[in-house]
């Protein structure tokens, strides 16, 4: 559900519990799971039951710690953004605006993600999974690592993100509503304020202690 930086942020302060040894292979497997929004994979293969869940799970390997860690925040995050949508979670909807909604509010989130962490490397070597984890088109893959890489060189503004997700096939309509929904939610201090307070929730549920060697 959250985006990439936000993901990022979540596995950079989780990283020390769970004894990776290749940052590189970690932080591409965080990234991993959205690239089907570019490869066009179906969203079962990348997120939900049969993929790794739980990045404390012992055996996994470090990409696999990292596309835990993505899958990990995302079941997490979910209920705190429904409770912010003044609207049901309803997916049937024509018009779709719980989900341009919800989209919103994980942008406004990735953009508080950047100012919190954004001098990270996270970007500086994030090798694209070989071979293909779920069988993509290498050329497609390769193209959204490429993507968030140039994306998060510098801090993104919204015509940013409106060209990312252009990229990724959402149609003009779905930007432009989403944007809608952004440009309300920035002029709201109230509200960004309990879009800030997501992280730290999902962050209070985590078992860090939990989670360290003995």
């Amino acid at each position: 559900m959250a985006l990439t930086l936000t993901h990022l942020r979540f596995a950079y302060e989780i990283m020390e519990t769970l004894d990776v040894a290749d940052r590189g292979a970690y932080y591409s497997g965080v990234v991993y799971p959205d690239s089907r929004m570019v490869t066009g994979v179906h969203r079962a293969k990348t997120h939900g039951d049969g993929n790794p869940c739980d990045p404390f799970l012992p055996g996994l390997t470090d990409f696999e710690k990292g596309w835990a860690a993505h899958e990990y925040y995302d079941r997490r995050s979910h209920p705190w953004y429904t409770r912010l949508s003044p609207w049901p979670e309803d997916f049937q909807d024509e018009q779709r605006r719980w989900w341009r909604f919800i989209t919103a509010i994980k942008t406004v989130e990735d953009m508080q993600s950047f100012e919190a962490v954004g001098d990270v490397a996270f970007f500086r070597s994030l090798p694209t999974p070989t071979p293909p984890p779920r069988g993509e088109d290498p050329a497609l893959l390769e193209r959204f690592f490429r993507l968030n890489i140039d994306f998060y060189a510098r801090r993104p503004e919204l015509a940013d993100y409106d060209r990312l997700r252009a990229e990724c096939h959402f149609s003009p309509k779905m930007i432009e509503g989403m944007r809608e929904f952004i440009q309300e939610m920035v002029r709201d201090p109230d509200l960004c304020a309990r879009i800030a307070a997501i992280y730290p929730a999902v962050m209070l549920e985590t078992p860090l202690a939990a989670a360290r060697p003995t």
